[in-house]
């Protein structure tokens, strides 16, 4: 059973020593390709400290993080953006469309009124995930880290009660 759990500042803090001290801090080993490597995650570690709310949800099944999921940065005039990944072994089983759906959930609930995400031109299975979330191709954009990548946006349709 797939289940998405929060990540939380100690969780980023713990990944950025070592992949081995995530998976003893939450039980469950990680499969290849489901977590960013460490040094990633130092480099991102001051940014996330400055945003600890908004940072995302791993996805863990049958005590294997199979995935994870992440805001690029807390809401900007209302828009945030989320990334993902799957371990190449779980690709196929909607543990993307699981977190794109979780990560949309979260902004919206938090004050977010547009979730934005980038895919390769060649992203076909990333932008198959984006369209069952009710996200729209807005075109193409040049990404500094990137190139030229095609944005995808889902706006908040109901008002706060």
């Amino acid at each position: 059973m797939l289940t998405l759990q929060k990540i939380d500042l100690t969780d980023l803090e713990t990944l950025a020593l070592a992949v081995e001290d995530l998976e003893l801090k939450l039980g469950c080993r990680a499969a290849p390709g489901s977590v960013l490597p460490p040094k990633f995650v130092k480099a991102y570690l001051d940014s996330a400290r400055s945003h600890p709310e908004w940072l995302g949800c791993w996805a863990i099944e049958d005590g294997l993080i199979v995935g994870s999921a992440g805001f690029k940065g807390a809401p900007s005039d209302g828009v945030v953006e989320i990334g993902d990944g799957v371990s190449p072994d779980h690709e196929g089983r909607g543990v993307g469309t699981a977190m794109a759906g979780w990560m949309k959930d979260f902004a919206f609930s938090h004050g977010a009124t547009t979730v934005r995400a980038h895919t390769l031109h060649e992203g076909y299975a990333s932008q198959t995930i984006l369209k069952k979330q009710g996200f729209n191709l807005v075109g193409p954009v040049l990404e500094p880290e990137d190139g030229l990548v095609l944005r995808w946006e889902v706006s908040k349709s109901e008002p706060d009660a």
